[in-house]
């Protein structure tokens, strides 16, 4: 019996996998990469809102800029929000991407990011 039988059927499926892994990769990588930027400007946004008690269109050209800095796309400010949650003041901002894959299969991805806001300068950035 010859132990190679069915290797080429094998190779051919390890190759689309690998294939499959470096595409999901190429796609993936730029929108969480982008995603941290946003994270990190948030995170200084809120900084800002803590200490200078800043109003939400203030803290939107804030973000806006921040967002222009770290080449994201500034549309992304307009989608900021207070909330309040149990009395404490949030800085909200949940935002979708949708990136395509090839031929009609695209991928969805959501994100969702707050920051309490306490007005003593920490920033407590929620689960």
């Amino acid at each position: 019996m010859d132990k190679r039988r069915g290797s080429a059927t094998q190779s051919f499926v390890n190759l689309v996998a690998m294939v499959w892994v470096i595409l999901l990769v190429v796609k993936l990588f730029p929108i969480y990469y982008d995603h941290y930027a946003i994270q990190s400007s948030l995170q200084h946004v809120a900084a800002e809102v803590n200490k200078d008690k800043l109003a939400l269109a203030a803290v939107k050209e804030s973000a806006r800029k921040r967002f222009e800095v770290n080449n994201v796309s500034p549309t992304l400010a307009d989608q900021l929000k207070f909330v309040k949650n149990e009395g404490e003041p949030y800085l909200v901002l949940d935002y979708e991407i949708r990136e395509h894959l090839f031929l009609n299969i695209s991928l969805l991805l959501t994100f969702h990011l707050d920051y309490e806001i306490s007005y003593d300068g920490e920033v407590k950035a929620t689960p």
